[in-house]
């Protein structure tokens, strides 16, 4: 759901936002700038963080912080800078949430499901990109841009949620360690 948001902000909201407040293509390229440096950033902190804290925590703050935020501050303003600072640290936040990912895949996994469970997810993580852009303009077009992104952004910030409301989350913790067998010889 998430990715089909972005795809809508992304494609749509955003070009459509910068076109009617800011008027400079420029602009949506500096904003666009500094979300991928914010995303990278956040990637770093994530992988750095992610041994120190609650991986629960570190998602559900990354998550939560990471989306809704970028979609109300673009439909409470018509200036560049509350936008860029907050796209940068939104990113930032977003950017954390691979680490966490990663890692819990590749504990949780068996390694011979490996490739058909993470192309599965993958592929069902990105099934609705291909509609985000397509509702996202006809959110533009019957509501408006500001009223889009409000609607938008409530729905991301429900998604966002989901580690808070359900209990399947609390499983996003690291595996107990395997206790080590001093009598069995270790395999090199």
């Amino acid at each position: 759901m998430t990715n089909l948001l972005d795809q809508g902000l992304i494609e749509v909201m955003l070009p459509v936002w910068v076109r009617d407040e800011v008027g400079s293509a420029g602009a949506l390229g500096v904003i666009v700038g500094v979300g991928g440096l914010g995303a990278v950033l956040g990637n770093l902190v994530g992988a750095w963080l992610g041994p120190r804290v609650s991986r629960r925590t570190l998602y559900t703050v990354g998550f939560i912080l990471g989306g809704a935020p970028r979609f109300f501050v673009l439909a409470m303003t018509g200036a560049l800078t509350p936008v860029l600072a907050v796209v940068g640290v939104a990113e930032v936040f977003a950017g954390s949430l691979n680490a966490v990912i990663g890692a819990t895949a590749y504990e949780r996994i068996p390694e011979e499901l490996r490739a058909r469970v993470l192309g599965t997810v993958k592929a069902s993580a990105w099934i609705g990109i291909p509609f985000g852009a397509l509702l996202g303009g006809y959110a533009v077009e019957t509501l408006g841009v500001r009223a889009a992104l409000l609607v938008f952004g409530a729905a991301y910030l429900l998604t966002t949620l989901a580690p808070v409301v359900f209990p399947a989350w609390r499983q996003l913790r690291r595996p107990d360690p395997v206790p080590i067998d001093e009598h069995q010889p270790i395999a090199t």
